[in-house]
């Protein structure tokens, strides 16, 4: 039973290159890693194979963004932080569950690592008007002293961590970013499992060149440990 790890380790390997993936877990990294606070675009986080940026567009309609996607806004005003981070609109009376991503919430939104991700977290939920039909999309700020998170308890390097989830709550995930300066972020990548198990929120491995395949089995290897 000794050789047991190393069989799965390669059993893995030779699926993932078949490209049949085992893992429920998707890790999806930017290998550009761009500052995605400053209310630019738009991004996907429940696409599995690839990262999709939607250019942001003031005051446009739910046609101009994608859905289950998530736009930040960090900068200072009146010399205050304002933070805002929120999921996408859509149009009136929209189908059931909501495409639009609930939020982890909670004390300091942003220091979730080592914690784990599920149904009985505290969430902040799409919230629907039946009248309108309008839905309000889920976010998280900062307004000066008061707010979800406060920017400046990071230091320049430090990671954060945003969990985000289906609003029907039968996926999680969560998306990593390092500080570059209080204002500016960049992506480092987001995970999700889509079986709806709950998922541990951890540092994603930021590969090298040729080495996604490594990242991927020590991800789904990760994730079998987890749920043995």
């Amino acid at each position: 039973m000794r050789n047991a790890p190393k069989r799965t380790l390669a059993l893995v390997a030779l699926t993932l290159i078949g490209g049949t993936a085992m893992s429920d877990v998707h890790t999806v990294l930017d290998p550009e890693q761009r500052i995605i606070t400053r209310n630019e675009f738009m991004f996907d986080v429940f696409n599995p194979t690839e990262l999709v940026f939607t250019t942001y567009v003031p005051g446009g309609g739910p046609s101009t963004q994608s859905e289950n996607s998530l736009r930040f806004s960090f900068r200072e005003f009146a010399g205050a932080p304002t933070a805002l981070i929120q999921a996408n609109i859509l149009i009136p009376f929209p189908p059931t569950p909501f495409a639009s991503p609930s939020l982890l919430g909670g004390v300091d939104a942003l220091l979730q690592n080592d914690t784990w991700l599920d149904a009985n977290r505290i969430w902040v939920d799409p919230d629907y008007d039946p009248e309108s039909g309008v839905v309000a999309p889920a976010s998280l700020g900062q307004l000066g002293d008061q707010g979800d998170f406060d920017l400046r308890s990071f230091s320049d390097g430090q990671m954060a961590y945003v969990g985000y989830a289906k609003s029907d709550k039968s996926m999680f995930g969560y998306v990593q970013m390092q500080r570059v300066t209080t204002y500016d972020w960049k992506l480092i990548g987001y995970r999700f499992d889509d079986s709806g198990a709950p998922l541990f929120i951890e540092p994603l491995v930021v590969p090298g060149a040729g080495s996604l395949l490594a990242v991927g089995a020590a991800g789904l290897l990760a994730g079998q440990m987890r749920r043995r």
